[in-house]
This record gives structure tokens, sequence and C-alpha cells, in this order.
């Protein structure tokens, strides 16, 4: 009876979105972005770090490049945290259909042998 009296829930209902699961394609959007800074970095510094003379100025221009270096770390880490669900899911997948193929295998032995 409580049932008649209660709204129907949407299906398709989402759950709030957590900061680490976010799709492939963001990961991926993410990586690129962050080599893409990174690459920028270096190229608009890259004719002030060469000269010798300005030390003070190379020290803060190296400092300066840490920053991309460390977003594409994190980047590339946060997907591989993302990924690895998956990737261990497949592999436990293969794991057992080479199992069942092998276990097929020796009851087929058996059947020959007998």
């Amino acid at each position: 009876m409580d049932n008649m009296n209660r709204p129907e829930e949407p299906l398709n209902q989402q759950q709030p979105r957590n900061w680490m699961h976010c799709s492939n394609k963001e990961m991926l959007v993410h990586v690129c972005l962050a080599g893409a800074f990174s690459l920028y970095t270096i190229l608009a510094f890259h004719d002030e770090i060469r000269p010798k003379k300005n030390e003070e100025k190379a020290r803060e221009v190296h400092f300066l490049m840490i920053f991309p270096v460390l977003w594409i770390y994190t980047a590339f880490s946060f997907y591989l945290f993302h990924r690895i669900p998956h990737i261990t899911e497949r592999i436990r997948q293969l794991a057992k259909r080479r199992r069942n193929i092998a276990v097929a295998y020796l009851r087929a032995d058996e059947r020959v042998i007998i």
C-alpha cells in the first residue's frame, strides 16, 4: 500500500560526482592541458634560461618550471589511480577466462584418456 503513494524515482538518477571519479576524456583533457602548459612555459622561458650572466633570473625561471612538471605528474597519477580498478578488473577477467579454458582442456584430456 505504501508503494502506491510514493512517487517513482527516475531510473537513470545520477549519483553526486566525486572529484576523483571523472571520465577518461576529462582525465585526458587534464593531462593534455598540463602538457601544453608545461611546453608553453619551457618555450616562453627558454631564452631566459640560456644566458649564464643572469644566474638569479635563471634560478627564478627554473623554480617556475617546477609547477607545470608537478601538474603533469599529478594529472598522470590521478589518471592512473582512475584506471587501476578498470585494469585490475580486466586482468581478473582474463585470468578467469584462461583458468576456465585450462579446466576445459584438462576435462577433455580426461575424457580422451578414459
